[in-house]
């Protein structure tokens, strides 16, 4: 009885994840690089959630005297920023299945990073 409801279990398992490896090395080196891979992508997603969460601690923090803003404009600067969010995650995912990803990402962070620096004064 056991194994007919845990072989359906197993099946959905690797299905999702892959047949787990046999050999006790490549076990190990697989956990190795699984934890060290997951450790900077959850530091990388907590900055941009801090990223994202500063504009309205730096809005309460003298942002709207200081650029005039009324409650409505910044409202509107929030969600002409989801929107272009939104719209552009899926051209850029779909240019990643074409193009490797070190050099989207590159072309991505240096692009971003000439965009930043033609805005400042």
């Amino acid at each position: 009885m056991k194994q007919t409801i845990l072989k359906p279990l197993r099946t959905v398992r690797n299905a999702l994840w892959g047949v787990p490896p046999s050999d006790p090395k490549e076990r190990r080196y697989l956990f190795k690089l699984d934890t060290f891979v997951l450790t900077y992508v959850c530091l990388l997603y907590w900055v941009n959630y801090l990223d994202r969460a500063n504009i309205a601690n730096a809005y309460v923090s003298g942002m709207r005297e200081e650029l005039n803003l009324s409650g409505k404009d910044f409202n509107v600067i929030n969600t002409i920023f989801y929107i272009g969010y939104i719209i552009t995650m899926i051209p850029h995912n779909l240019i990643l299945l074409k193009i490797r990803p070190r050099y989207w990402l590159t072309f991505c962070a240096s692009a971003w990073s000439l965009l930043t620096l033609g805005s400042t004064k």
